[in-house]
């Protein structure tokens, strides 16, 4: 959710609501675990970023795990920075928040992405299923959260949208952004 949504993650940073109207939340990424390690987490995170310029946003902030050092690293060298650390965000969950400041510039990265359809439900749940029991993340009731996120992308949501990756056919990874309004 971006705006002055009341689970906003501007409002524990203590933003205007000013700044709240200018503000995306980078939200859900997770990459099969045979395709990590080739950056398709921050290629994603950088193709939002593109999609979102030019529009009223201005802000981007999104949400690690602390315990997830992979997502940290992939933010911190975007260009994210640690806002805030060890919040409370999306009910009960323990997260620290990341914040960017979005430029005009675009950073192409020649990234082949398609938009997420309900034929991808079921894979996605799968990445996720595996990704998140990992001993590297910790679940406690994550995949709840995601399956809400994930039938909001592939319905006509107006927020959020999804990505999937592709390389020959098969499905590398997903990705959600806030959608881009004029």
């Amino acid at each position: 959710m971006a705006g002055t949504a009341p689970d906003a993650l501007g409002w524990q940073l203590g933003m205007s609501e000013e700044e709240l109207n200018t503000t995306a939340q980078m939200d859900s990424c997770c990459v099969a675990p045979p395709y990590q390690g080739n950056g398709l987490e921050g290629k994603l995170l950088l193709m939002a970023e593109d999609t979102l310029r030019g529009s009223r946003y201005r802000h981007l902030l999104a949400t690690v795990h602390p315990d997830n050092a992979a997502s940290l690293y992939t933010g911190l060298h975007r260009g994210y920075t640690i806002a805030a650390n060890h919040v409370i965000c999306y009910g009960d969950k323990v997260r620290d928040i990341l914040y960017k400041e979005l430029e005009s510039r675009n950073t192409n990265m020649n990234t082949t992405i398609r938009a997420m359809t309900p034929a991808d439900k079921d894979s996605v749940m799968e990445m996720m299923r595996v990704f998140y029991n990992s001993p590297a993340v910790l679940s406690n009731g994550s995949d709840e959260i995601f399956a809400r996120d994930i039938e909001g992308c592939i319905s006509d949501n107006p927020y959020v949208e999804g990505y999937m990756f592709e390389q020959d056919g098969a499905v590398q990874g997903y990705g959600m952004a806030a959608k881009s309004f004029s």
